[in-house]
């Protein structure tokens, strides 16, 4: 539930929970309005007031903003989003960002593990199949969408067979893969986690699907896109907290 909607549709008048939490009335009228955020302690203090208490609930990221910054640092894409200049200023903060002739190495595992797409809302795990099977069945939908992972790495324009991630897996980007489900054959069978040697569907929330390429009829993911999905493999299966 929204906080701000309980405050503002709470019988108790301004002046009496503030009377009660000790929180000043200007700074519940500056909560209401959207410029100023209460603190954990101060949350709590009204909520409880208001017959409500806080549960917090921590989980695994996975943000796609975080890829895009990686590929915008080594120079594959141009991108001034506030959320993706957020993640550039993190990686420098951090570290990250290779210098001079540097190995992108470390940016890309960071980028890596915050991006996460094994762990997206929304991404459908299967079991092994052939990939190309659910390439198709988004194609004949009209979505966008492109292969990564291993499966990229060792079939794509620049294949490099014996270089995957842990599972061996094939991420397959599209656009709605709850959408693609129902025209699936029945021998595609659905996994409750991702497994090696597995599909999973995974939507688009960034630029994944940018620069694109074509190698005998099928679509690739970039390459830095396909090395940031290669090295997630390892975050692949993380329980959420």
């Amino acid at each position: 539930m929204d906080p701000v909607e309980i405050l503002k549709h709470s019988a108790l008048s301004l002046s009496d929970i503030s009377r009660r939490t000790g929180v000043s009335r200007n700074t519940l009228n500056l909560w209401l309005q959207g410029t100023t955020q209460p603190s954990l302690e101060t949350l709590d203090k009204v909520l409880c007031v208001l017959g409500y208490e806080v549960f917090l609930s921590v989980r695994r990221m996975s943000n796609a903003s975080a890829a895009t910054a990686a590929r915008v640092l080594l120079g594959e894409l141009e991108d001034d989003s506030p959320e993706v200049i957020e993640w550039i200023n993190r990686f420098r903060k951090w570290g990250d960002v290779p210098v001079d002739d540097a190995s992108p190495l470390q940016l890309i595992e960071r980028a890596a593990w915050a991006s996460n797409p094994y762990g997206r809302a929304g991404a459908c795990h299967f079991l092994p199949t052939n990939p190309i099977t659910l390439a198709s069945a988004a194609q004949a939908l009209g979505q966008r969408w492109a292969l990564s992972g291993t499966y990229a790495r060792a079939h794509g324009p620049r294949p490099y067979p014996g270089c995957g991630g842990r599972l061996g897996s094939t991420l397959i980007w599209c656009e709605d893969p709850a959408a693609i489900l129902p025209s699936l054959p029945q021998r595609v069978r659905l996994s409750a986690d991702p497994i090696a040697g597995g599909v999973t569907l995974c939507p688009a929330a960034g630029r994944e699907l940018d620069n694109m390429s074509v190698s005998g009829g099928v679509q690739y993911a970039s390459e830095l896109q396909v090395d940031i999905d290669v090295h997630a493999e390892r975050y692949a299966g993380s329980e959420t907290k």
